[in-house]
């Protein structure tokens, strides 16, 4: 759980993501998920205090506390990725030996879809990173740890 109170404690997988078969539900879902992303850099200057306000704030629990929430998200939002490309690509071999050459087409339009947002997904766990390794890897060992990661 983060310290600095912006970010739900380790979340569950929201329900857009426990489908593959509407792309949109499961982007906007993803999209949710990525918000502990989009906001990192404010979560650890509201998180990590200046030198005079050390004895305030915990920097290094606050640097291990959001480790824990970053990495949680990025395993739910892979898995979910992951499994959604493994069943498109069955549903692309299906509509292949079927000869539906229509729903082949769509399928691999999905297929193309999913990959495209593992992708995104590397960029945007490559940028947390680092920006996490700027701010915490004075504070925490596992700072290392996550830089390795990448």
């Amino acid at each position: 759980m983060c310290n600095s109170g912006n970010f739900h404690s380790i979340m569950a997988l929201p329900a857009g993501m426990k489908q593959c078969d509407d792309i949109m539900m499961f982007q906007n879902a993803l999209k949710e998920l990525r918000l502990i992303d989009d906001k990192i850099i404010y979560a650890l200057n509201k998180s990590i205090p200046t030198a005079s306000f050390r004895g305030q704030v915990d920097p290094s629990q606050t640097c291990k506390d959001l480790f824990q929430q970053i990495e949680s998200t990025y395993d739910l939002r892979e898995g979910a990725l992951r499994a959604c490309i493994s069943q498109t690509q069955a549903k692309v071999a299906e509509a292949g030996q079927s000869n539906d050459r229509s729903a082949q087409r769509q399928s691999q339009l999905e297929l193309r879809l999913y990959k495209n947002e593992l992708s995104v997904e590397e960029v945007i766990r490559e940028r947390t990173q680092n920006v996490f390794y700027e701010k915490c890897r004075d504070h925490a060992d596992l700072a290392g740890n996550f830089k390795t990661h990448m």
